[in-house]
């Protein structure tokens, strides 16, 4: 192979490493939506949530792990906002790490696991619910 070749080679690799190999921080954005019947809400209102959901409010911590447990992005619930007069909807973002396999995990309410392809198929963005 000629010089040409071989930084041809040397470049494709590299993009292929950095793009299709689970490299680079992406962008992912989210929300988890509360449904309670014992609360009414004004739509398009903040809200709130208590009794059992209180722990779903501004500030709760979102942390997301790759395919072997390890943290590769945390963030927090933003302020309640009203989608209907029983729903609260917290809205998140933040960066993660590349990985095939990503869980995610609000307060301690258990893991939801997304692969790579299931992220980029919904442009990175996820949602969850809570409720009756």
């Amino acid at each position: 192979m000629n010089t040409r070749t071989h930084q041809f080679l040397f470049v494709a690799f590299a993009l292929l490493t950095i793009l299709g190999c689970g490299g680079g921080n992406r962008l992912v954005t989210g929300s988890i939506t509360v449904r309670d019947t014992d609360q009414a809400y004004l739509f398009g209102s903040s809200c709130r949530t208590d009794g059992g959901y209180d722990d779903i409010q501004a500030g709760t911590n979102v942390v997301v792990k790759d395919g072997q447990g390890a943290i590769i992005g945390v963030g927090s619930l933003e302020d309640g906002q009203a989608d209907s007069a029983f729903d609260c909807r917290f809205n998140f973002s933040l960066e993660v790490k590349g990985s095939e396999f990503y869980s995610f995990e609000v307060a301690n309410r258990g893991e939801l696991s997304y692969s790579r392809a299931d992220l980029e198929a919904n442009g990175w963005n996820v949602a969850f619910s809570l409720g009756n």
